[in-house]
């Protein structure tokens, strides 16, 4: 693994494990960025998650773990962030196969589930295993095809979207010029408008 930093989040319910997973890391050589929680009092787990999973779409890092008491609250709100591949594991095979596979990018776990000597092997295999797509060619047809696939909605959404625009642009530059403001400042016209009809 090349890029030597993580960023770990957790709730109150996952301190004490982040805390010495933390620790089994920086042992490794790692730098790890802590997002919080910073105390075991009782929080969200929902801001600490989303925190993460912001610094990593930053490129503050390439992969996060997460700790909660069960890793499942933290991996379903890790997914709703757009580029997270987020996994909760409680074995080595799917910490390892998550990666390898799948191309998760932020592990979960639980410490009402994982004592710490199992979450640190959890980690090293999380950590230690590489998709397989980039470094076999395993996969990669399909991953390829998924990645096209993915990027061709993408396209085929902004184009529609702009389309979209440009069948309103006449009308909105007609509206923009009758209230004098730009065309392109949509609250300044809509501000306009209500203010007209009012």
């Amino acid at each position: 693994m090349e890029n030597k930093r993580i960023i770990m989040g957790s709730d109150h319910a996952g301190y004490n494990l982040k805390l010495k997973v933390k620790a089994h890391l920086e042992a490794r050589g790692f730098e790890v960025a802590d997002v919080g929680t910073h105390t075991p009092e009782s929080c969200n787990y929902t801001i600490y998650a989303d925190a993460l999973c912001k610094a990593i779409a930053a490129g503050e890092a390439d992969l996060g773990i997460l700790v909660c008491g069960t890793g499942i609250g933290m991996s379903m709100a890790a997914n709703k962030h757009r580029g997270i591949r987020a996994a909760c594991c409680e074995n080595t095979f799917s910490a390892r196969m998550t990666r390898m596979h799948n191309n998760a990018n932020v592990l979960c776990l639980g410490e009402r589930v994982v004592g710490p000597g199992l979450a640190n092997k959890l980690v090293d295999a999380f950590l230690n295993a590489e998709f397989e797509a980039l470094i076999k060619g395993k996969y990669k047809a399909q991953y390829d095809a998924r990645m096209q696939d993915t990027i061709q909605k993408r396209l085929k959404s902004s184009k529609e979207t702009v389309d979209k625009f440009n069948a309103l642009s006449p009308t909105l530059e007609m509206l923009a010029k009758k209230y004098g403001v730009d065309a392109t400042d949509i609250e300044s016209l809509n501000k306009a408008i209500q203010e007209d009809e009012s």
